[in-house]
């Protein structure tokens, strides 16, 4: 049994959705994101290629990796705080704030 450790060179497929509406939010997978509405003709999609521990992907999903076995497949739940972080509405106002200031 191989498991992934810290420094390890790693091709990932993902999928990120939200847990309150199944909204999916990013995917390496096309036909997904079609389906979700958020295809990018820019985007490459496919498997990518990660060194585990090296911040390529959300902390608390690289810290959920390691450990685990190669060439099998997961489902894993982040806390807010070990994804993007909690909501902020201040953070939202803020950043409007900024987007009419560049656009006069």
């Amino acid at each position: 049994m191989t498991t992934l450790t810290k420094g390890e060179f790693i091709e990932v497929e993902y999928t990120g959705k939200l847990k309150e509406n199944n909204e999916v939010f990013d995917t390496t997978d096309e036909k997904t994101a079609k389906e979700a509405k958020i295809h990018s003709p820019k985007q490459e999609y496919g498997p990518v290629i990660i060194c585990l521990g090296e911040q390529q992907l959300l902390a608390g999903l690289e810290e959920e990796l390691e450990g685990k076995e190669l060439n099998k497949e997961y489902n894993i739940e982040l806390p807010a705080e070990k994804a993007f972080g909690r909501k902020d509405a201040k953070l939202i106002i803020t950043s409007l704030q900024n987007i009419f200031q560049l656009k006069k």
